[in-house]
């Protein structure tokens, strides 16, 4: 197929009425993208969607998570790091008074935090069933990594990243330990304040460590003149085993060197094994079609995606 003829049906079926219930265009584009990548983030999507032929579908980031990105005791979460993020602060009520945890965004350990951090119950199970699946029992973080113990911290039950890693660097920052005795707690509430950086507890923090937020988790990688061509190729990456594409190598390449942090960490969106129920924002190769407008909003809109743009692209690489 031509290229002329190649943006002729991208044209067909981006504005087909059949998929406008399906490809929900925004109000605000920018705006709203602006809530799950930052903003100094989206013109480097954008051109490496162009400058290596690439859509590039990313599921949405924890927005709390934003405000993190190159702050000084924050890092990027790693490849080899599973737990969840928090949805919101909470109050923790320590010898009577009551102390903000600043964990919105932040990987945390639900069994420490509850169901208070997170939006909903399913989203705090999840949240348990991913740990223990992973990590094991609610106490137990593998080398490389540590927990907040401090009950007066502002960063309680937030996990932290040591210095072990090979490829997320832990930013430098004042580091003065400072010791505390052990307290009672007695009750967890959601918090009613915005979240913000708390820089006294982040001066706290013990050598070497930093706060983990959230990253940016990639759907796929489709390749314009290859829309339907799937390889899974093997890899290690930050010592864990890796599943990618044949694009991912340049992909993280090029955007980790642009934005100076490493937000891409991994390419397993080669090796899903069915579309899952959340939204992902999409960016397209081609200037007239700069699909960061648009969305696609559950598992159903995924497929049509698939099929219909992709040349029915599968959910597993053959």
């Amino acid at each position: 197929m031509s290229n002329a003829n190649q943006h002729a049906k991208y044209r067909q079926l981006i504005y087909d009425k059949t998929l406008a219930g399906r490809f929900r265009r925004l109000t605000e584009p920018v705006a709203e993208l602006r809530n799950y990548i930052h903003y100094q983030h989206i013109d480097v999507f954008k051109d490496v969607s162009r400058k290596l032929g690439l859509f590039i579908l990313v599921r949405r980031t924890n927005p709390e998570s934003l405000k993190f990105i190159n702050y000084p005791g924050f890092v990027p979460k790693p490849l080899l790091c599973k737990p969840k993020t928090a949805d919101r602060n909470i109050e923790w009520r320590v010898e009577g008074c009551y102390r903000q945890i600043n964990c919105a965004g932040l990987v945390v350990n639900p069994f420490m935090l509850g169901q208070a951090a997170f939006s909903t119950w399913e989203k705090c199970k999840n949240a348990m069933d991913t740990w223990r699946k992973y990590w094991g029992s609610p106490e137990n973080v593998p080398e490389g990594f540590l927990i907040q113990n401090d009950m007066h911290s502002s960063y309680y039950g937030c996990i932290m990243r040591t210095n072990g890693g090979a490829v997320t660097r832990v930013y430098p920052h004042n580091r003065t330990q400072q010791g505390v005795d052990a307290v009672k707690t007695v009750n967890m509430l959601p918090s009613a304040t915005n979240t913000f950086i708390d820089q006294d507890a982040v001066n706290s923090l013990p050598p070497g460590c930093a706060y983990i937020h959230g990253d940016y988790d990639l759907y796929a990688l489709v390749h314009k003149d290859a829309l339907s061509h799937r390889t899974a190729m093997q890899a290690l990456f930050d010592g864990e085993k890796h599943t990618h594409g044949i694009y991912w190598n340049q992909f993280e390449a090029f955007v980790n060197g642009r934005i100076k942090i490493d937000m891409i960490q991994h390419g397993s969106q080669e090796n899903f094994t069915g579309h899952s129920e959340e939204e992902v924002d999409i960016f397209a190769p081609f200037p007239e079609f700069d699909l960061q407008n648009r969305k696609t909003t559950n598992a159903a809109s995924m497929q049509t995606v698939f099929r219909q743009m992709f040349d029915n692209r599968k959910t597993v690489a053959g």
